[in-house]
C-alpha cells in the first residue's frame, strides 16, 4: 500500500516535470520566434539607414556642386562689376581732371578780382580807421570777399526810376533803395545790412563798394561804406555820377544795376576758440547781466591785460568774473574799439560815448587815446558841445586842448557849467577861462 502511495507520487511528479518542460520548450520556441523578429527587424533598419545615408550622400553632393557654381558665377560677376567701375573711375578721373582746370583758372580770376578789391577796402579802411593811435592791432580773420551784380529792375507799385530789393549774400541780408531824380541827374541811396544769425555775442562788419548804374541816363555812382552791428543803416542823398556807356543795356526803361563787393568779418564772442583768443589757453570766461539774460563771453586774457590794469588785477585773482556795472551792448562796442574791429567813424554820438564810459569804467587807456585821437583830427557829426562833454567828462587832453583853441570863450564858460569836469579838466578849463578872462577886460 505505501509503494503504492510513492509510485503515484513519482508519476504525478514525471507529470508535471513533463508539463513544465512542454511549457519551457514553448517559451523557448516563443523566445526564438522574437529573436528571430528582432533580427529581421535589425535588418531592415540597417538597410534603410544605408539607403538614408547614400540619399543624404547624394543630396550633400549635388548642394556642393550647386554652391561650387554659384561661387564661380557671383566671382565672375563681381569680376565683371570691378572691371565697370574701373572704367567709370577712369572717364570719372578724366572729368575731374578737366574741372580742376577749369576750376583752377576761374579761381585765379576769381583771386585776382580779390586782390583788387582788398586793396580798394585797404585804401579806405586807412582813411577811416584810426586805431592804430596808442594800441596794438589784432588780426581778425577774413570771412571772405563776396562780389556780385545785382539786377533791379522796376516793382510794382514804384515809378520807373526807383528801384527796392533785397538780396541775401554772404549770410548778410541786405536791403537797397533809392530815387533817381532826372531833372537834377542825381541819386538818393538807403542801404541797410544786418547778420543773419543776429547773436547778441556776435561783431560783425561788412564794408562793402557799391557801383549803381542807371541805364538810359548814362550815370555811375560808387558808394563805399563800412557797416556794423551798431551801424547798420547808410543813407546817402545828392550822389552826382560819372557818364558812362550804355550801349550794353538792351532795355529801354530805366534801369539800375547794383555791383556789389563785399569784405565781411564775423567774431562770435560767446565761443571759447573764437578769432580774438591767441590760444588755447588764453581765454577766460566774462559774464555780462543784463537785466533779463545773463550773457558769457570768452575773451583774451593777453588783450585785456595789455590794455587795462583794471582787468589786470581781476585776471589775477580769478579766471573768470563777473561786470555788473556794465551793459552787454556798451562792452560789446568797447570790445570792438578795443580789437580795433570796429572804425570809429561808424559810431553816433550815442554809440561812442558808450565806448568811451566804457574805457573810462575799465581804465582802458589805449581806447581812450583811439576816441581822443579821432575826434580831434578827424571831421565828424558831432557837436562841439558833445564833444566838449567828452573831452573834460574823460580827461581827453588832445580834443579839449583843440576845443580851447576854436570855441568862442563864452561858449567854454556855458560848456563848463553845464558838465562834470574831472580835476585835471578843470584845472586847464579854470586856466583858460581866467587868462581869456584878463584878456577881454
Amino acid at each position: 500500500m505505501a509503494s503504492e502511495n510513492i509510485l503515484a507520487k513519482i508519476l504525478t511528479y514525471v507529470e508535471s516535470e513533463e508539463v513544465r518542460c512542454a511549457y519551457l520548450e514553448k517559451e523557448v520556441n516563443l523566445q526564438k520566434q522574437q529573436v528571430k523578429h528582432l533580427e529581421q527587424q535589425n535588418a531592415w533598419i540597417s538597410e534603410t539607414f544605408k539607403r538614408e545615408q547614400e540619399q543624404f550622400e547624394q543630396r550633400l553632393a549635388d548642394v556642393e556642386k550647386k554652391l561650387r557654381k554659384v561661387e564661380n558665377t557671383e566671382q565672375e560677376k563681381l569680376q565683371q562689376k570691378i572691371a565697370e567701375l574701373s572704367a567709370k573711375n577712369a572717364a570719372l578721373c578724366v572729368e575731374f581732371q578737366a574741372k580742376e582746370a577749369a576750376l583752377n583758372k576761374k579761381i585765379q580770376l576769381m583771386e585776382a578780382k580779390d586782390r583788387e578789391a582788398r586793396q580798394q577796402l585797404k585804401d579806405m579802411d586807412a582813411v577811416k580807421d584810426c586805431g592804430s593811435v596808442g594800441a596794438t592791432c589784432n588780426d581778425i580773420a577774413q570771412t571772405g570777399t563776396e562780389f556780385c551784380r545785382i539786377l533791379v529792375t522796376r516793382n510794382v507799385g514804384l515809378p520807373g526810376n526807383s528801384f527796392d530789393k533785397e538780396q541775401r549774400i554772404n549770410n548778410f541780408e541786405w536791403a537797397f533803395n533809392g530815387y533817381y531824380d532826372k531833372n537834377d541827374e542825381e541819386l538818393n541811396v538807403y542801404l541797410r545790412c544786418e547778420w543773419s544769425s543776429n547773436r547778441s555775442t556776435t561783431l560783425w562788419k561788412c564794408t562793402a563798394k557799391f557801383d549803381i548804374y542807371v541805364q538810359k541816363a548814362g550815370l555811375m555812382c560808387s558808394i563805399t561804406d563800412t557797416l556794423t552791428n551798431f551801424n547798420k543803416f547808410v543813407l546817402k542823398t545828392g550822389l552826382k555820377g560819372t557818364s558812362v556807356a550804355t550801349d550794353e543795356f538792351a532795355d529801354p526803361k530805366v534801369l539800375f544795376i547794383i555791383e556789389v563787393t563785399i569784405l565781411d568779418s564775423v567774431v562770435d564772442l560767446s565761443l571759447p576758440d573764437n578769432e580774438f583768443l591767441k590760444g588755447p589757453n588764453d581765454g577766460v570766461c566774462v559774464k555780462i547781466a543784463d537785466q533779463y539774460v545773463t550773457r558769457q563771453l570768452w575773451l583774451s586774457k593777453t588783450t585785456l591785460s595789455e590794455h587795462s590794469s583794471k582787468f589786470e588785477t581781476e585776471l589775477k585773482e580769478s579766471d573768470c568774473f563777473e561786470l555788473n556795472s556794465s551793459n552787454s551792448l556798451s562792452f560789446m562796442m568797447f570790445l570792438s574799439v578795443m580789437h580795433n574791429f570796429t572804425p570809429l567813424s561808424c559810431f553816433d554820438d550815442l554809440s561812442l560815448g558808450c565806448v568811451i564810459r566804457e574805457a573810462r569804467q575799465h581804465e582802458c587807456d589805449s581806447v581812450l587815446k583811439k576816441c581822443d585821437y579821432f575826434l580831434c583830427h578827424y571831421e565828424s557829426v558831432f557837436t562841439m558841445g558833445v564833444k566838449f562833454k567828452w573831452a573834460v567828462e574823460n580827461n581827453l587832453v588832445q580834443l579839449l586842448n583843440k576845443l580851447l583853441k576854436t570855441l568862442h570863450f563864452d561858449d567854454v564858460r556855458r560848456y563848463a557849467s553845464c558838465y562834470y569836469l574831472l580835476p585835471e579838466s578843470r584845472d586847464r578849463v579854470d586856466n583858460y577861462l581866467r587868462t581869456n578872462s584878463r584878456q577881454l577886460s
